[in-house]
């Protein structure tokens, strides 16, 4: 069992989040974060992948190793002229992140010598995401609350910097934190749909000794004194991905992109996920998700595949449907009840997984269901569902009704 037309590492190696993806020269670039030493997390740096069409991947190599003092945590690309790649340097001895950039070399394969330490710093100051302000240049870089948050009340926040040149960088402002404490925020990015923006945050909470994880976002607008939230949207913000196995979610870089649609990718897999699922091949960590269109429907965000691939099965929802997926002894279910969408896994060695999610009011629509390997993948009117389903043997997959239930 491996995977057809996702982006994976390869076997015996570890890839987690998605760092940066463009188009440049025929070809769809992404980077990632990468270990090539085992598959977990370790000593982590950037490895590149290439595509035709965002399904048929081709492994590039490493273009950012870790070194002897430091890994190569997340970050960004500013893909204009020059592409060049922003990320965070993760010193092992003492705990200190420094922000630096790279230009790209035309080849795509390595870069130039780095630039840094620029813009923030501190114990924990990561994952920088630059993109063009109203005159010159902005980088959002997450604060979060530490690793080991249950012991203390660390609140999460993000931190907004300027610059004319992309060298030179001052601090504008603090935004949040609209988290409790103890909730980690990581990878922020920002989605510009013209009349409004969407931020997106990567949360783990570690209230306890857990580390259940999700991707949010926010309606509103970015200015140098912060993001206004939008009038009545959730405070609590909405769930990107309505699935267990979603995480650190980014967007494409929309200079020389060949559509004028905006593209999120993320990790589909977590940080409880990747260490304990049985992936295939000894390919660590799970594989980045499928590559979706994301666009403003009314006062939400919706998604679509963006690739062309016929999906493994199709069938119609509505309130008091139901899709099963079944392979050995796990198993996946989206079921949908009066305004929310219900996900549940039950899977041998993961932790079983139930969340129901308010939705706008349901409707009748179309479900695509994609499955690859262990990898399931569901569309349905403008929401997605992401689950590892790790196990032997076939698939097995029952389209149906369950009776409609209203879901506290």
């Amino acid at each position: 069992m491996s995977y057809r037309f996702h982006a994976a590492a390869l076997p015996g190696e570890w890839i987690n989040d998605p760092n940066a993806l463009f188009f440049a020269d025929g070809r769809y670039h992404l980077y990632v974060q990468h270990a090539a030493d085992a598959p977990e997390f370790k000593a982590v740096g950037w490895a590149h992948l290439s595509s035709p069409d965002l399904m048929d991947w081709r492994w590039e190599g490493v273009v950012m190793p870790p070194d002897e003092r430091a890994s190569i945590y997340s970050g960004s690309i500013v893909a204009a002229q020059s592409p060049r790649l922003f990320f965070t340097r993760h010193e092992r001895e003492g705990p200190w992140q420094t922000q630096h950039s790279a230009v790209l070399r035309p080849d795509g394969r390595s870069v130039g010598a780095p630039s840094g330490p620029i813009g923030p710093a501190g114990r924990n100051m990561r994952d920088p995401f630059v993109f063009r302000g109203p005159d010159g240049w902005r980088m959002l870089v997450a604060r979060p609350c530490d690793w080991t948050a249950w012991r203390d009340d660390s609140p999460s926040v993000l931190e907004l910097w300027g610059s004319p040149d992309l060298d030179r960088w001052e601090r504008l402002a603090t935004i949040g934190s609209w988290s409790p404490p103890g909730v980690m925020w990581e990878v922020p990015a920002l989605l510009d749909f013209g009349s409004v923006q969407a931020l997106i945050l990567s949360l783990v909470d570690r209230r306890a000794d857990t580390a259940e994880c999700e991707v949010r976002y926010w309606l509103g607008r970015m200015t140098d004194l912060g993001f206004a939230q939008a009038p009545n949207f959730p405070p609590d913000g909405v769930l990107l991905d309505h699935g267990p196995d979603f995480y650190a979610a980014i967007p494409n870089a929309a200079e020389g992109w060949p559509t004028p649609d905006r593209v999120v990718v993320g990790w589909a897999s977590n940080w409880r996920t990747a260490r304990l699922a049985p992936w295939p091949d000894a390919r660590g960590g799970g594989p980045i998700a499928m590559p979706r269109h994301v666009e403003l429907a009314g006062d939400r965000l919706a998604s679509r595949p963006a690739i062309s691939r016929e999906p493994t099965s199709r069938g119609f929802l509505a309130t008091g449907g139901r899709v099963q997926v079944s392979r050995g002894d796990s198993t996946v279910e989206v079921s949908v009840a009066d305004r929310h969408v219900v996900v549940r896994r039950v899977a041998p060695g993961l932790p079983r997984f139930e969340r129901a999610a308010a939705t706008a009011p349901t409707r009748g629509g179309e479900a695509l269901l994609f499955i690859d390997g262990p990898l399931v993948e569901l569309f349905w009117n403008g929401i997605a569902v992401t689950a590892a389903i790790p196990g032997d043997g076939d698939v097995r997959i029952a389209w149906g009704l369950v009776k409609a239930a209203a879901v506290d």
